[in-house]
Protein backbone atom coordinates (compact mmCIF):
# COMPACT_ATOMS: atom_id res chain seq x y z
CA UNK A 1 0.00 0.00 0.00
CA UNK A 2 2.76 1.86 0.25
CA UNK A 3 5.90 3.35 -1.61
CA UNK A 4 8.59 4.72 0.39
CA UNK A 5 11.03 7.87 0.02
CA UNK A 6 13.55 8.14 2.18
CA UNK A 7 15.82 11.13 2.05
CA UNK A 8 19.32 9.79 3.32
CA UNK A 9 21.89 12.22 3.23
CA UNK A 10 24.86 10.78 1.45
CA UNK A 11 27.35 12.52 4.18
CA UNK A 12 26.84 13.83 7.67
CA UNK A 13 24.37 16.86 8.26
CA UNK A 14 26.98 18.82 8.00
CA UNK A 15 26.91 18.46 4.28
CA UNK A 16 23.29 20.20 4.16
CA UNK A 17 23.89 21.19 0.64
CA UNK A 18 25.29 18.43 -0.42
CA UNK A 19 23.55 15.79 -2.27
CA UNK A 20 21.56 13.60 -1.14
CA UNK A 21 18.94 10.13 -1.89
CA UNK A 22 15.46 9.80 -1.99
CA UNK A 23 15.03 5.72 -1.09
CA UNK A 24 11.42 5.05 -2.96
CA UNK A 25 9.60 1.75 -1.45
CA UNK A 26 7.41 0.77 -4.76
CA UNK A 27 3.83 0.00 -3.10
CA UNK A 28 0.90 -0.90 -4.72
CA UNK A 29 -2.82 0.41 -3.88
CA UNK A 30 -4.36 -2.62 -2.17
CA UNK A 31 -3.02 -6.21 -1.48
CA UNK A 32 -1.92 -8.56 -3.85
CA UNK A 33 -1.21 -12.05 -2.02
CA UNK A 34 1.32 -12.72 -5.15
CA UNK A 35 4.71 -12.33 -4.55
CA UNK A 36 5.89 -12.21 -7.96
CA UNK A 37 3.79 -8.64 -7.91
CA UNK A 38 6.00 -7.49 -5.48
CA UNK A 39 8.38 -4.25 -6.03
CA UNK A 40 12.33 -3.45 -5.87
CA UNK A 41 13.17 -0.60 -3.49
CA UNK A 42 14.13 2.43 -5.79
CA UNK A 43 16.98 5.56 -4.73
CA UNK A 44 17.30 7.97 -6.41
CA UNK A 45 19.97 10.76 -6.25
CA UNK A 46 19.13 14.34 -5.89
CA UNK A 47 21.54 17.11 -6.42
CA UNK A 48 21.01 19.08 -3.55
CA UNK A 49 17.35 21.07 -2.64
CA UNK A 50 15.76 21.89 -6.06
CA UNK A 51 18.58 20.31 -8.07
CA UNK A 52 17.93 17.39 -10.50
CA UNK A 53 17.54 13.93 -9.96
CA UNK A 54 19.78 10.85 -11.33
CA UNK A 55 18.79 6.52 -10.79
CA UNK A 56 20.58 5.31 -7.90
CA UNK A 57 21.22 1.30 -8.06
CA UNK A 58 17.29 -0.23 -6.41
CA UNK A 59 17.42 -2.50 -3.70
CA UNK A 60 16.19 -5.42 -5.58
CA UNK A 61 12.85 -7.41 -4.41
CA UNK A 62 14.79 -10.56 -3.11
CA UNK A 63 15.59 -8.27 -0.44
CA UNK A 64 12.58 -6.75 0.66
CA UNK A 65 9.33 -8.14 0.51
CA UNK A 66 6.34 -5.66 -0.38
CA UNK A 67 8.07 -2.73 0.99
CA UNK A 68 5.97 -0.17 2.25
CA UNK A 69 8.03 1.81 5.50
CA UNK A 70 11.56 3.03 5.94
CA UNK A 71 13.59 4.55 8.80
CA UNK A 72 17.18 5.17 10.12
CA UNK A 73 18.78 4.58 13.24
CA UNK A 74 21.51 6.53 11.86
CA UNK A 75 23.18 7.90 8.43
CA UNK A 76 24.11 3.83 7.38
CA UNK A 77 21.39 2.37 9.38
CA UNK A 78 18.21 1.56 7.17
CA UNK A 79 15.63 -0.48 8.14
CA UNK A 80 12.46 -1.29 5.32
CA UNK A 81 9.35 -2.48 6.54
CA UNK A 82 7.58 -5.25 4.60
CA UNK A 83 3.43 -6.36 4.15
CA UNK A 84 3.85 -9.89 2.66
CA UNK A 85 0.62 -8.57 0.81
CA UNK A 86 -0.93 -7.85 3.75
CA UNK A 87 -3.34 -10.90 3.39
CA UNK A 88 -0.50 -13.88 4.13
CA UNK A 89 -0.59 -13.25 7.85
CA UNK A 90 3.09 -12.83 7.33
CA UNK A 91 4.87 -9.10 8.23
CA UNK A 92 8.64 -8.23 8.56
CA UNK A 93 11.80 -5.75 8.52
CA UNK A 94 14.57 -5.86 6.03
CA UNK A 95 17.96 -4.31 7.44
CA UNK A 96 20.54 -2.70 5.40
CA UNK A 97 23.72 -1.15 5.61
CA UNK A 98 24.60 2.05 3.75
CA UNK A 99 28.15 2.53 2.59
CA UNK A 100 29.98 5.23 3.59
CA UNK A 101 29.45 7.15 0.60
CA UNK A 102 25.33 5.85 0.29
CA UNK A 103 26.48 4.41 -3.28
CA UNK A 104 25.29 0.72 -1.92
CA UNK A 105 23.48 -1.08 0.14
CA UNK A 106 23.81 -4.11 1.88
CA UNK A 107 21.30 -6.74 3.45
CA UNK A 108 22.27 -7.39 6.61
CA UNK A 109 19.29 -9.26 8.47
CA UNK A 110 15.31 -9.43 7.72
CA UNK A 111 12.84 -10.38 11.13
CA UNK A 112 10.08 -10.32 12.35
CA UNK A 113 7.59 -11.14 15.65
CA UNK A 114 4.84 -13.35 16.01
CA UNK A 115 1.25 -11.39 14.92
CA UNK A 116 3.78 -8.65 13.20
CA UNK A 117 1.34 -8.94 10.05
CA UNK A 118 1.66 -6.52 6.84
CA UNK A 119 4.44 -3.59 8.40
CA UNK A 120 3.36 -0.40 7.11
CA UNK A 121 5.02 2.99 8.60
CA UNK A 122 8.57 2.41 10.83
CA UNK A 123 9.14 4.85 13.36
CA UNK A 124 12.98 4.97 15.11
CA UNK A 125 12.81 6.85 18.76
CA UNK A 126 16.53 8.44 19.11
CA UNK A 127 16.03 9.23 22.66
CA UNK A 128 15.05 5.21 23.50
CA UNK A 129 17.13 3.59 20.32
CA UNK A 130 13.81 1.89 19.61
CA UNK A 131 11.69 1.04 16.61
CA UNK A 132 7.96 1.26 16.12
CA UNK A 133 6.30 -0.87 13.08
CA UNK A 134 2.78 -0.08 12.15
CA UNK A 135 0.96 -3.57 11.27
CA UNK A 136 -2.30 -3.42 8.76
CA UNK A 137 -4.28 -4.37 10.99
CA UNK A 138 -3.07 -4.91 14.60
CA UNK A 139 -1.37 -2.06 15.83
CA UNK A 140 2.28 -1.32 16.84
CA UNK A 141 5.29 -3.60 17.54
CA UNK A 142 8.33 -1.98 19.37
CA UNK A 143 11.93 -2.87 19.45
CA UNK A 144 14.59 -2.08 21.28
CA UNK A 145 18.45 -2.22 20.27
CA UNK A 146 20.79 -4.73 22.58
CA UNK A 147 24.25 -4.14 23.17
CA UNK A 148 25.38 -5.49 20.16
CA UNK A 149 23.12 -3.36 18.20
CA UNK A 150 20.54 -6.44 17.61
CA UNK A 151 16.81 -6.21 18.10
CA UNK A 152 14.66 -6.95 20.45
CA UNK A 153 10.42 -7.14 21.11
CA UNK A 154 9.45 -5.20 23.85
CA UNK A 155 5.92 -5.39 22.89
CA UNK A 156 2.94 -4.02 21.21
CA UNK A 157 -0.02 -2.58 21.77
CA UNK A 158 -3.04 -1.27 20.00
CA UNK A 159 -3.71 -4.90 19.08
CA UNK A 160 -6.58 -5.64 16.53
CA UNK A 161 -6.59 -2.55 15.18
CA UNK A 162 -5.89 -0.56 12.19
CA UNK A 163 -3.00 0.93 11.97
CA UNK A 164 -0.80 2.54 8.93
CA UNK A 165 1.27 5.70 9.98
CA UNK A 166 3.00 6.14 13.20
CA UNK A 167 5.79 8.95 14.09
CA UNK A 168 7.38 9.93 17.60
CA UNK A 169 7.61 13.40 18.77
CA UNK A 170 11.20 14.37 18.85
CA UNK A 171 11.02 14.30 23.04
CA UNK A 172 9.80 10.51 22.73
CA UNK A 173 7.26 11.14 25.06
CA UNK A 174 4.59 10.48 22.14
CA UNK A 175 3.39 8.27 19.84
CA UNK A 176 1.32 9.39 16.43
CA UNK A 177 -0.74 7.08 15.04
CA UNK A 178 -3.02 6.68 11.78
CA UNK A 179 -5.54 4.21 10.41
CA UNK A 180 -7.02 5.25 7.10
CA UNK A 181 -9.17 7.18 8.57
CA UNK A 182 -9.41 11.46 9.40
CA UNK A 183 -8.34 10.65 12.99
CA UNK A 184 -4.96 10.88 14.34
CA UNK A 185 -4.60 8.95 17.77
CA UNK A 186 -2.48 9.66 20.52
CA UNK A 187 -0.10 7.43 23.19
CA UNK A 188 2.22 8.48 25.80
CA UNK A 189 5.35 7.06 26.17
CA UNK A 190 7.01 6.41 29.49
CA UNK A 191 9.98 4.41 30.42
CA UNK A 192 11.21 1.54 28.18
CA UNK A 193 7.84 -0.42 28.05
CA UNK A 194 5.02 2.35 29.55
CA UNK A 195 2.51 2.94 26.49
CA UNK A 196 -1.00 4.97 27.55
CA UNK A 197 -3.35 5.86 25.02
CA UNK A 198 -4.41 9.63 24.65
CA UNK A 199 -7.69 11.31 23.59
CA UNK A 200 -7.87 10.98 19.72
CA UNK A 201 -7.83 13.86 17.41
CA UNK A 202 -10.53 14.27 14.54
CA UNK A 203 -8.43 16.54 11.89
CA UNK A 204 -11.00 18.40 9.42
CA UNK A 205 -11.24 17.81 5.85
CA UNK A 206 -9.18 14.15 6.64
CA UNK A 207 -11.00 11.25 5.27
CA UNK A 208 -7.72 8.48 5.12
CA UNK A 209 -4.82 10.12 6.82
CA UNK A 210 -1.56 7.35 5.92
CA UNK A 211 2.23 8.12 6.67
CA UNK A 212 3.53 10.80 8.63
CA UNK A 213 7.05 12.92 8.52
CA UNK A 214 8.37 14.92 11.54
CA UNK A 215 10.07 18.35 10.11
CA UNK A 216 14.02 18.77 9.95
CA UNK A 217 13.93 21.70 12.98
CA UNK A 218 11.40 19.26 15.16
CA UNK A 219 8.96 21.71 15.51
CA UNK A 220 6.13 20.15 13.23
CA UNK A 221 4.25 16.81 12.14
CA UNK A 222 3.19 16.34 8.49
CA UNK A 223 0.50 13.81 7.91
CA UNK A 224 -0.06 13.15 4.20
CA UNK A 225 -4.23 11.62 3.59
CA UNK A 226 -4.61 9.72 0.09
CA UNK A 227 -8.47 10.60 0.21
CA UNK A 228 -8.74 13.68 0.45
CA UNK A 229 -5.24 14.77 -1.15
CA UNK A 230 -3.99 17.05 1.08
CA UNK A 231 -0.59 17.17 3.30
CA UNK A 232 -2.27 18.32 6.56
CA UNK A 233 0.95 20.20 8.93
CA UNK A 234 0.89 20.46 12.51
CA UNK A 235 2.27 22.33 15.46
CA UNK A 236 4.22 20.24 18.15
CA UNK A 237 3.11 20.54 21.44
CA UNK A 238 5.50 19.55 24.20
CA UNK A 239 2.96 17.88 25.90
CA UNK A 240 2.30 16.69 22.72
CA UNK A 241 -0.40 18.52 21.45
CA UNK A 242 -1.14 19.30 17.65
CA UNK A 243 -2.28 22.33 16.11
CA UNK A 244 -2.96 22.44 12.81
CA UNK A 245 -1.35 25.64 10.98
CA UNK A 246 -1.41 24.64 7.20
CA UNK A 247 -3.11 22.37 4.62
CA UNK A 248 -1.10 21.60 1.38
CA UNK A 249 -2.74 20.01 -1.85
CA UNK A 250 -1.01 17.48 -3.48
CA UNK A 251 -2.62 14.19 -5.15
CA UNK A 252 -3.30 10.88 -3.29
CA UNK A 253 -0.64 11.95 -0.75
CA UNK A 254 1.01 8.93 1.35
CA UNK A 255 3.87 10.39 2.33
CA UNK A 256 6.24 12.73 2.45
CA UNK A 257 10.48 14.04 2.98
CA UNK A 258 11.99 16.97 3.05
CA UNK A 259 15.57 17.39 2.51
CA UNK A 260 17.97 17.84 4.96
CA UNK A 261 18.16 21.75 4.77
CA UNK A 262 14.11 21.45 4.95
CA UNK A 263 13.72 23.97 1.86
CA UNK A 264 12.36 20.82 -0.22
CA UNK A 265 9.83 18.84 0.30
CA UNK A 266 8.63 15.55 -1.90
CA UNK A 267 4.86 14.21 -1.57
CA UNK A 268 4.50 10.89 -2.85
CA UNK A 269 1.25 9.63 -5.12
CA UNK A 270 -0.03 6.50 -3.91
CA UNK A 271 -2.20 6.14 -7.04
CA UNK A 272 -1.06 7.33 -10.03
CA UNK A 273 2.21 7.06 -9.20
CA UNK A 274 5.27 10.22 -9.20
CA UNK A 275 6.55 12.73 -6.83
CA UNK A 276 5.48 15.91 -6.26
CA UNK A 277 8.37 18.40 -5.40
CA UNK A 278 7.49 21.57 -3.45
CA UNK A 279 9.72 24.73 -2.88
CA UNK A 280 10.11 26.65 0.73
CA UNK A 281 9.00 29.98 0.61
CA UNK A 282 8.44 32.95 3.46
CA UNK A 283 7.50 31.47 6.37
CA UNK A 284 7.56 27.89 5.12
CA UNK A 285 4.68 28.12 2.52
CA UNK A 286 5.40 25.54 0.03
CA UNK A 287 5.05 26.09 -3.77
CA UNK A 288 4.80 22.85 -6.36
CA UNK A 289 8.00 23.30 -8.36
CA UNK A 290 8.21 20.11 -10.28
CA UNK A 291 7.72 16.03 -10.21
CA UNK A 292 9.92 12.96 -10.61
CA UNK A 293 8.36 9.75 -12.40
CA UNK A 294 8.35 6.80 -10.49
CA UNK A 295 5.35 4.18 -10.16
CA UNK A 296 3.05 4.34 -7.17
CA UNK A 297 4.10 5.40 -4.40
CA UNK A 298 3.59 5.12 -0.25
CA UNK A 299 5.29 6.09 2.59
CA UNK A 300 8.74 8.26 2.96
CA UNK A 301 11.59 8.43 5.55
CA UNK A 302 14.11 10.97 5.95
CA UNK A 303 17.32 10.84 7.34
CA UNK A 304 18.34 13.79 9.11
CA UNK A 305 20.10 14.17 12.57
CA UNK A 306 17.76 14.50 14.98
CA UNK A 307 16.26 17.63 14.99
CA UNK A 308 16.63 20.38 17.96
CA UNK A 309 14.29 22.23 18.58
CA UNK A 310 16.23 24.80 20.37
CA UNK A 311 18.37 25.48 17.27
CA UNK A 312 15.82 28.46 16.76
CA UNK A 313 17.63 29.78 13.79
CA UNK A 314 18.10 25.97 12.45
CA UNK A 315 21.59 26.48 11.64
CA UNK A 316 22.62 23.61 12.69
CA UNK A 317 23.99 24.58 16.34
CA UNK A 318 22.88 25.85 19.64
CA UNK A 319 24.52 29.12 20.54
CA UNK A 320 23.87 32.60 21.54
CA UNK A 321 22.48 33.42 18.06
CA UNK A 322 19.98 31.12 18.81
CA UNK A 323 18.79 32.75 22.39
CA UNK A 324 19.31 36.37 20.74
CA UNK A 325 17.05 35.25 18.15
CA UNK A 326 14.39 33.72 20.28
CA UNK A 327 14.61 37.14 22.70
CA UNK A 328 13.89 38.92 19.83
CA UNK A 329 11.08 36.71 18.41
CA UNK A 330 9.57 36.75 21.90
CA UNK A 331 9.35 40.46 22.73
CA UNK A 332 7.83 41.15 19.05
CA UNK A 333 10.52 41.81 17.15
CA UNK A 334 11.74 39.87 13.98
CA UNK A 335 11.57 35.67 14.15
CA UNK A 336 13.64 33.54 11.78
CA UNK A 337 11.42 32.20 9.30
CA UNK A 338 9.22 29.85 9.93
CA UNK A 339 9.65 30.13 13.77
CA UNK A 340 7.08 32.07 16.26
CA UNK A 341 7.19 32.65 19.90
CA UNK A 342 4.94 29.89 20.71
CA UNK A 343 7.63 27.58 21.67
CA UNK A 344 6.13 25.25 23.86
CA UNK A 345 3.37 25.20 21.34
CA UNK A 346 0.25 25.58 23.46
CA UNK A 347 -1.68 28.45 21.25
CA UNK A 348 -0.35 30.29 23.95
CA UNK A 349 2.40 33.58 24.26
CA UNK A 350 3.28 33.49 27.85
CA UNK A 351 6.37 32.91 30.02
CA UNK A 352 6.01 29.52 30.02
CA UNK A 353 7.07 29.75 26.43
CA UNK A 354 10.24 31.52 27.48
CA UNK A 355 11.29 28.76 30.38
CA UNK A 356 10.48 25.92 27.62
CA UNK A 357 13.12 27.66 25.54
CA UNK A 358 15.76 28.01 28.40
CA UNK A 359 15.13 24.97 29.61
CA UNK A 360 15.75 23.25 26.16
CA UNK A 361 18.87 25.47 25.52
CA UNK A 362 20.71 24.80 28.54
CA UNK A 363 20.37 21.42 27.90
CA UNK A 364 21.31 21.49 24.18
CA UNK A 365 18.08 20.40 23.17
Amino acid sequence: MRCLIALAASLASSALAQPFQLIVTVSPPGSDPNPANWQPTLRIGVNGSGGTTFPLANIPKTEVFDPAGIAFRSASDLFVGNRHGNVLGQGSISRFTLSPDGATTTQTANFTAPGMIGVHELAYDATRDHLFAACVNNGVYRFRFDASGNPVLVGSFAPGRLARGIAVHPSGGYLYMTAASGTIFTFQLTGQSGVTELPATSIPGASNLHFFCVSPDARHLYASDIGSNKVFRFRLGALGELTLDQTITSQAAIDLAFSPDYTEMFVGNHFQGGITRYRAGAELNWTQSGTIATPSMGGFGTFVAPGCIADFNFDGAVDFFDYDDYVRCFEGQACPPGRDPDFNGDNALDFFDYDYFVQLFETGC
